[in-house]
């Protein structure tokens, strides 16, 4: 059975939950800026006050994009036969 997701600190400045096949969020703290940012799925933001924010954010964040790609898989039929395979416009 896997471990459940929760945030766990991986140093001072920075936070990642890891969500198994999915992947995992992150936020860390950018000293520079004194900022924090969000990395979910292959998109950042920047610019969140507190690391809460940038948890609840990351959150929100994932919850649209995975939404997002279970409304296209529903839009997935079965593929053609395999001579009658033609590009699906975008």
């Amino acid at each position: 059975m896997p471990a459940p997701a929760c945030w766990y600190r991986t140093s001072e400045r920075h936070f990642a939950a890891d969500l198994g096949h999915v992947g995992s969020l992150m936020v860390w703290l950018d000293a520079a800026t004194g900022t924090w940012s969000a990395f979910v799925l292959g998109t950042q933001r920047a610019g969140f006050i507190t690391a809460a924010a940038a948890q609840e954010a990351a959150l929100r964040l994932t919850r649209a994009q995975l939404e997002e790609g279970l409304r296209r898989i529903g839009e997935l039929g079965p593929a053609a036969a395999a001579g009658d395979v033609r590009a699906q416009p975008r």
